[in-house]
C-alpha cells in the first residue's frame, strides 16, 4: 500500500520533524546507525544530522538548505515508490491519497478495504467517519493541521516538485 501526499504540504511537514522531532523522541538517524561517514551541515550547520531516511545521493545535500533536503527527500521516497510499482502486479497495488483521509475517509477506506478484499462493516464505517488528524511531531499543531491539511511550504521548491506534483495528480498551481 502506498499513500500519497501534496509535496507541499509534505515537506513543511518534514521540516516541523526536523526542527522539533517527535513527542517520543526524535527521527534523527545518528541514534540508529551512529556517527555519520562525512560532515553534515544543513540549513548552514543547523543539523548536522539526517532526520527520516537516507535517499541515494543524500550525500548532494549535506549543505542544503533545511527546505532542499525536505524536498530531496520527498521526491526520492515517491519516486522510489513510484518506480517499484513497476515491479508489483497491478492488482496487489493499492494508492491512497493522504488528504482523503480527511476528505473522504469512508469512501477511500471502503474502496481500499474492498479492493484488499476486507469486509468493510458498520464499526469500521462509524471508525472512518470520526477520524481526527493526529501528529508526533513535538510542539503545538498548525492550525491548518486541525482542519486536516499542513501548511505549504515556501515558493523555493515548487518548481523541482513540479513535474512529480503533476504525475501524482496535484495541481502545483493551486
Amino acid at each position: 500500500m502506498y499513500i500519497q501526499r501534496d509535496g507541499r504540504d509534505n515537506i513543511s511537514s518534514m521540516m516541523d520533524g526536523w526542527r522539533h522531532g517527535r513527542t517520543d523522541g526524535d527521527f534523527h538517524l545518528s541514534q540508529f546507525f551512529g556517527a555519520f561517514p562525512e560532515p553534515v551541515a544543513i540549513n548552514g550547520g543547523e543539523f548536522t544530522d539526517w532526520a527520516f531516511f537516507l535517499a541515494p545521493g543524500w550525500q548532494q545535500y549535506n549543505h542544503s538548505s533545511l527546505e532542499e533536503v525536505c524536498a530531496f527527500q520527498w521526491l526520492s521516497a515517491n519516486q522510489l515508490a513510484l518506480d517499484a510499482k513497476r515491479s508489483i502486479p497491478p492488482e496487489q497495488w493499492v494508492q491512497l491519497r493522504y488528504e482523503d483521509i480527511f476528505e473522504r475517509p469512508v469512501e477511500m477506506f471502503q474502496q481500499a478495504f474492498e479492493r484488499l478484499d476486507v469486509p468493510f462493516g458498520e464499526a469500521m464505517r462509524t471508525r472512518c467517519a470520526n477520524l481526527r488528524p493526529t501528529s508526533i511531531v513535538k510542539g503545538n499543531a498548525h492550525e491548518a493541521e486541525v482542519e486536516g491539511t499542513q501548511p505549504r511550504s515556501g515558493p523555493a521548491h515548487p518548481p523541482l516538485i513540479r513535474p512529480l506534483m503533476l504525475e501524482m495528480g496535484y495541481d502545483p498551481d493551486d
